[in-house]
């Protein structure tokens, strides 16, 4: 079969010689043919080219975004740190309140607020996983949700301890639950050595340093037991509060209350003093209930004791 021929004549502008070119349709099938496979090329290096530009926009907003989020995780992270410790503190001044009225401590395994549910990683995934970004978010996610139950927790512990209160309130009003005098605490209850003697003894309350003078008042409604001159107290003022409370406060440089007068809390009854055996000016504090010394810490509300 005789193939078809085809001519290209190339006519240049000037007068030089008309190029005469001959193909045959073979000739023209393949050029065709390539010039079809290159569109079909660039077509495909195009759409490649424009959605790897999507793609890396994509990316970069993406980082973007993480890099946002990480950080968002950061402040959460430290606010839950912060609502914990507020929690502890919490949890601590319910823990006295309870001693104040009676009430029995709530149990360690209940403090956990997670006796009968669903463990960690049933809710939140390996425990390997806290490795990576999303690990993080489920610990904060388990914290979180732990302060809720705990919340809850308080908020009865708290609803019991107020009925407590109204039920016992004129024995908390008869209960030393504040600082007796300003300043600084030097010693507290338990074994410590003797100044004077260098013997080994008990310290049978707590001791305040502040200047002279400085007032120091009742820590609850009472009445005062006795007041005057003690062997190693100096002057000393003690309160009969009933329920089986008193409260001594040594080593006074004055006394403005008599024998058998009738104290509020917060009431000033003397200043401190380095009346007796004393190194220098302090108060010596002591709670005892049924004639048996105790931590007077364990009855004090608030944690600051300087001005």
């Amino acid at each position: 079969m005789r193939k078809r021929r085809f001519s290209i004549l190339l006519v240049p502008e000037d007068n030089s010689e008309v190029k005469h070119l001959q193909a045959t349709s073979s000739h023209v099938r393949i050029a065709l043919l390539v010039l079809s496979l290159s569109l079909v090329a660039t077509v495909f290096l195009t759409v490649q080219y424009v959605s790897r530009a999507e793609d890396a926009a994509a990316l970069a907003r993406l980082s973007k975004e993480n890099s946002y989020l990480q950080d968002q995780l950061a402040v959460l992270e430290d606010r839950v740190s912060e609502f914990q410790a507020q929690m502890a503190d919490l949890v601590e001044k319910e823990r006295v309140l309870r001693t104040m009225t009676g009430l029995p401590e709530i149990a360690a395994d209940i403090r956990k607020v997670g006796v009968g549910g669903q463990g960690f990683e049933e809710l939140y995934g390996p425990s390997s996983s806290l490795k990576e970004p999303a690990g993080s978010l489920n610990l904060v996610t388990a914290d979180l949700d732990q302060l809720l139950r705990q919340v809850k927790l308080e908020r009865k512990s708290f609803q019991d301890v107020e009925i407590a209160f109204q039920n016992n309130w004129e024995k908390l009003e008869h209960t030393p639950t504040i600082w007796p005098v300003t300043g600084y605490l030097s010693r507290g209850l338990g074994p410590c050595i003797d100044p004077f003697t260098g013997q080994r003894r008990f310290h049978e309350g707590i001791d305040i340093v502040n200047r002279l003078g400085t007032p120091v008042k009742a820590t609850a409604a009472g009445t005062v037991a006795e007041r005057g001159w003690r062997s190693g107290y100096g002057w000393v003022v003690v309160v009969d509060h009933g329920y089986g409370h008193k409260t001594t406060y040594g080593h006074l440089d004055s006394i403005e209350v008599r024998k058998g007068e009738r104290v509020k809390r917060g009431q000033v009854i003397a200043t401190l003093g380095n009346s007796g055996r004393s190194t220098g000016p302090h108060l010596h504090y002591e709670v005892r209930v049924n004639g048996q010394p105790v931590d007077p810490l364990k009855f004090i509300l608030s944690d600051v004791v300087v001005d």
